[in-house]
């Protein structure tokens, strides 16, 4: 209690960096370098309604693993937590957006204990390794929210801060931009560059020599035969991902280019 207590009020009282994102975007190679440094960091995915419940809501189990107690104390929570942010007269918040099919195929196994118990309770897949893999495309096409990520700034940055990140060009070959309003500087960063923005992200938080840790592959973790085999017999439709893709977000972000390499990776290239 003592130890969470004097948390709180470093909380009210330090400049914080807000590592403030949509999830599955990179961000713990970022938090595990600051860790390590005198800097007080905090990490959210929703300040309003949490992200798996928003991401899995129409999965039968969530409403075990999230009960509306749950997430009635989250959304008390981020509310408390959006009048601090919002009164701090020095905040730093990093956020990061990924190619947004990728991003909800590592949600999807991040969280796979939802779909799984779905799928032990109304699918009889066990006895038979592929049905279950087949079971488990079902229902990540048909259950999985695979808006949030292309909508999150929308409906979860601009409605915390006030700020539209997309009134803000964002140099796309370089992959980050930085935008300072209200009292708060922010930095947005693609995932996909972020290995070679080390001094970028330095400068922004103004420390040197700062080296990013790596962190939370899925390949290491329980689930990676399955996740690996799942991508690699991955086949979404075009109007799948023509439904993912055609949006501000990835208009926003990406290059003409990256979009056109993206196609071509999950339609395999022959088919568009």
């Amino acid at each position: 209690m003592k130890e969470k207590t004097s948390k709180f009020f470093k909380f009210l009282q330090k400049d914080i960096v807000l590592i403030y994102q949509m999830g599955k975007v990179g961000s713990t190679s970022i938090e595990e370098t600051l860790e390590k440094s005198p800097l007080y960091i905090e990490h959210a995915h929703s300040l309003r309604s949490p992200m798996t419940y928003e991401m899995f809501k129409r999965f039968s189990s969530t409403r075990y693993y999230l009960p509306l107690l749950s997430r009635l104390r989250q959304k008390i929570n981020g509310v408390v937590k959006k009048v601090i942010f919002n009164n701090k007269k020095n905040i730093k918040i990093i956020s990061l957006v990924r190619e947004p099919i990728s991003r909800n195929i590592s949600m999807f196994f991040q969280d796979i204990h939802i779909p799984i118990f779905d799928m032990a309770k109304y699918y009889n897949g066990r006895k038979d390794g592929d049905v279950s893999l087949e079971t488990l495309k079902d229902l990540y096409f048909s259950k999985l929210n695979h808006k949030y990520g292309v909508t999150w700034f929308e409906n979860e940055f601009e409605k915390t801060f006030g700020i539209n990140i997309y009134d803000y060009e964002f140099d796309k070959e370089k992959g980050f931009t930085t935008i300072s309003q209200k009292g708060i500087d922010i930095m947005v960063i693609k995932m996909e560059k972020l290995g070679i923005l080390e001094e970028e992200i330095g400068n922004f938080l103004e420390m040197k020599n700062f080296k990013l840790s790596k962190a939370n592959i899925s390949g290491r973790k329980w689930y990676s035969e399955l996740y690996i085999k799942f991508k690699e017999e991955f086949s979404p439709s075009e109007e799948y991902v023509d439904s993912i893709y055609n949006n501000l977000y990835m208009e926003h972000f990406y290059t003409e280019e990256e979009i056109k390499k993206f196609k071509e990776k999950w339609l395999k290239a022959e088919k568009i």
